[in-house]
This record gives structure tokens, sequence and C-alpha cells, in this order.
């Protein structure tokens, strides 16, 4: 191996498609010893919010009916897939009926953006409304029945959609929606996770039994200031693990965090828990383009500087826990492994992406499931948000069964999807060892949701399609 072995730094991401749901559910049965939940029982919507339900879309829009109706506090109440209805007897004619502030006790609102003064720009509450909801948002009412924006648009990968937080509705596009497809996020659904027993929330509605009053994406504080290249996919729901701690698998790694204290966050051994053995301890090598961290007795482990410059970025060494290996080889990779996840350094990929986390969260989760699909791809894109004009680094990882079994000489296509709706399609150079190829795109001006296909053919096997997308903002 080269003495003088330096590595660039990168960024990685990844996106499971409909297979990785299944997995999910299988590994919650596994697991956490949950049975599936029996059918939902039809409730009606009360008369009293009956005409209003519909004036509002109905089911289409507002969902079906959680539970009855309910007073609290001389308001009546009334709890849909995507909102709660309220009824206000004391208000003036014409606004006795509305929606509750759900999303208040739902979500951590942003801080207020400086203050705007932009031609074109709608802010309200120290909140830009994201332009492609703009006619939604008018639409269902604007401010009286939305509320002040709470949050600004995000990306949100577990989902593949963009999202925006309003007091009382939140809208939603997923990245393989066609442009202005816009939906309601499920607001009910998530108030009636944490209040199971409550009033407004009938018994056998599929609120999954996790322990109540948990915030919807309980491990964003930690998975955000980590980002999005880093962490991978979640490849599962949060679930309660056999230690009684909640716990997510994500491509990359394993978060966990006891449920009563989501601030004791921290990463799964992931590397051992999906049978990377950890290697003695070796003496310091003196080699340029490594330092040598000791861990007793004189001994430790050699780490190439650009990793350590990687660890430092992404958590330090608290996230990432002392080195367990040496730097070695792997179907044509170079990888070091640290207590919480491995790094890899693909040569054959542009500057700038050359340094991403091991999938290990497939291993594991493979290893638990008993689960063995064939051809599998993986994808990435360099950034989730972008500026205007800024190029994009899409990447790929095809295998068969698990990372480790790569392929080779593949050549995939891949279908972009412009805000505007028009398409642009491109093909992959072949797969190197290592089951990997990359594109630069040249971005353009428009501003939006940028959604992406990758597609992949290999004899023997069923077509392998995963989508992914990206913010540009």
């Amino acid at each position: 191996m080269n003495a003088t072995f330096t590595l660039p730094s990168a960024n990685a991401r990844a996106r499971r498609h409909n297979l990785l749901l299944c997995l999910g559910l299988v590994l919650i049965l596994l697991l956490a010893g949950c049975n599936p939940p029996p059918p939902p029982q039809k409730v009606e919507i009360d008369p009293l919010f009956r005409d209003f339900h519909s004036l509002y879309g109905g089911e289409a829009t507002l969902g079906r009916a959680l539970g009855p109706s309910f007073v609290e506090e001389g308001l009546q109440y009334q709890i849909t897939e995507n909102a709660v209805l309220r009824y206000d007897p004391s208000a003036p004619i014409g606004e006795k009926f509305g929606f509750a502030p759900t999303a208040i006790r739902l979500v951590n609102a942003d801080a207020p953006l400086p203050i705007l003064d932009q031609r074109g720009v709608t802010s309200f509450n120290g909140h830009v409304v994201y332009e492609e909801f703009m006619p939604s948002f008018e639409r269902l009412g604007g401010l009286r029945f939305l509320g002040d924006p709470l949050t600004e648009v995000r990306v949100n990968r577990e989902q593949n959609r963009v999202e925006q937080y309003f007091e009382n509705l939140g809208l939603y596009r997923a990245l393989s929606d066609p442009p202005g497809t816009v939906h309601l996020l499920p607001y009910g659904l998530m108030e009636c996770h944490q209040r199971q027993n409550s009033a407004g929330c009938a018994p056998g509605q599929s609120f999954d039994a996790m322990p109540q009053n948990l915030p919807p994406e309980p491990f964003l504080a930690l998975t955000e200031r980590l980002g999005d290249s880093f962490t991978g996919s979640p490849l599962s729901p949060v679930y309660l693990a056999s230690d009684g701690n909640l716990e997510q698998i994500y491509e990359n790694i394993i978060v966990t965090a006891p449920p009563d204290n989501l601030r004791l966050m921290s990463l799964r051994a992931l590397p051992q828990m999906a049978g990377v053995a950890p290697q003695a301890p070796a003496a310091p090598r003196n080699e340029p383009g490594f330092s040598f961290i000791p861990l007793r007795d004189g001994l430790g482990y050699n780490v190439a500087t650009a990793f350590i410059e990687y660890v430092a970025r992404h958590g330090s060494n608290e996230i990432s826990g002392p080195p367990t290996t040496e730097l070695f080889e792997f179907t044509g990779l170079r990888r070091q492994c640290f207590t919480t996840y491995c790094l890899d350094f693909d040569p054959s990929a542009p500057i700038g992406a050359q340094i991403h986390p091991a999938a290990l969260g497939y291993d594991y989760l493979r290893a638990r499931t008993g689960l063995t699909p064939n051809l599998q791809l993986r994808i990435w894109e360099q950034n989730a948000y972008l500026a205007p004009g800024e190029t994009q680094i899409i990447s790929l990882l095809i295998y068969n069964q698990t990372p480790s079994q790569p392929l080779k000489d593949l050549q995939p296509t891949l279908t972009i999807t412009l805000p505007d709706g028009s398409q642009q399609k491109l093909t992959f150079p072949p797969t190197s060892a290592s089951g990997s190829s990359y594109i630069e795109w040249k971005g353009n001006n428009q501003k939006g949701g940028y959604s992406y296909q990758i597609c992949v053919t290999w004899p023997g096997a069923e077509p392998a399609c995963a989508s992914e997308g990206w913010l540009v903002k």
C-alpha cells in the first residue's frame, strides 16, 4: 500500500426503495415482539363537523376520523388523520369552525429568519412559505386555517419528501410526485400517537405501540447535526429494542436513546453488530498520511489523516468512538473502522465524493431478519440542498445480497425530473470493482424539488429501481 496515502473529504447519501418497508416491518416484528395491529374500525364524522369536513375535501383531504368528537375547555374537537377539527361556539359567525394548532406540540419550531424584504417572497412569523406550496396555502385558507408557519421547508429523507409545518395544518410533496402535487401531513395520526388512550383517539386505529409523547422524528436533532450524507437513509422505523431503548437503523449507523431522555442519544457499535471484528492494536508506523491513535501499552491504530478530518467534521470522537481496525482493502475500497461506523475510500469517485461511511446497516438488518434479497441498488446524492447553478454528484452502489458482494460493469440509467416537470435521461459509467459509479450533474437556475430515479438490470434478476431527490432554494 502506498505509504503517502491521502484522502479528500466527501458527503454521501442514500435511499432505499419499497423493499425497505418490508424489511422494517419484519424487523419490528422480530426485535420488538409486536403483533400487527387489528384493522381499524370505521369511525363516523360527528354531524356537527360533517359539513365542514366535506367542504374541506372530506376524507380525500382531511382523512378519516380517528375517534369520536369530544369537548375540552368549552371547545369541541374531532381528530382526523390529517387535522384536528375544532368548533368554538363563542366565536363570531363564520369563525366557529377551524383547526386546532396541533403542530405547536408536535415539532420543534425553526428560529425566525432575519427580516426579509425581497419582492416575491411571502413570509409570516419570520418564516418563508415555500414557493411550491403557496397555491395550496392560499387555496386551503392561508393563515386563517393553516396558521403561521413554524418551520422552513425541509427535506424529510425517511419519507422522501419536502415538507413544511404550519400551526394547524402541514404541507408536503413526495419527491417522486409531479410538481405541484401537495398533500397534508398526518397531524391527526401524530397527535393520536402522543395521546393513544385519550379522548378522540379510538382503540385499534394503528397508532403503534411506542412510548407516548415522542416527537415525530425523535432522533432528528442528532441526525440533522451529523448530516444525511453521513447517516444514510433510514432502513427501519423507530422501535423499542430488546434493552428497552429506542432504536432506529440507518444505512450507515444505528441511533439509540432512552425513551424518557432523548438528550442521551448515541450510536450503537454497528461494525461489531454487523460482523466486523475488531483487530488487535498495532505499533505506530510513522508513515506520511497517517496519524497514530494510542490505546494502551504503546499500541493503538494507524488512522488515515483524512479519515480523522472526516470524523472531526461529523461529531468528532464522541460520535465515532476509538478506532477498532487498521486500514484494510475491501472489495476495491480502502476501509477503516471505528467503534460506531466504518469509513470507505473509493479511488474511482470524483474529488469530493471519495470518502463515505460504509453501509453496514444492510448487513445488520439482513442478519436480524434473515432476508436475503438479490440485486440491490443503493443511491445517494452529495447534497440535499443546492443553490441555483450548483453541481450535484449522484452516486450508486450495486451488489448481490449484501455490499460485500459488489457487481461490476453494470450501467444503470438515470432520469432526473426538474421542477417544471421536464426530464433529463443519462447513463452512468460502468460500475467499478467495488460496485460503485458516479455522475456529476451541472445544475440550472430552476428553484424547487428535483427528483431522480436510477434503474439497473442484471441477467437473472428483476430490474431494481430507486428514487431520491434534492431541493434547490
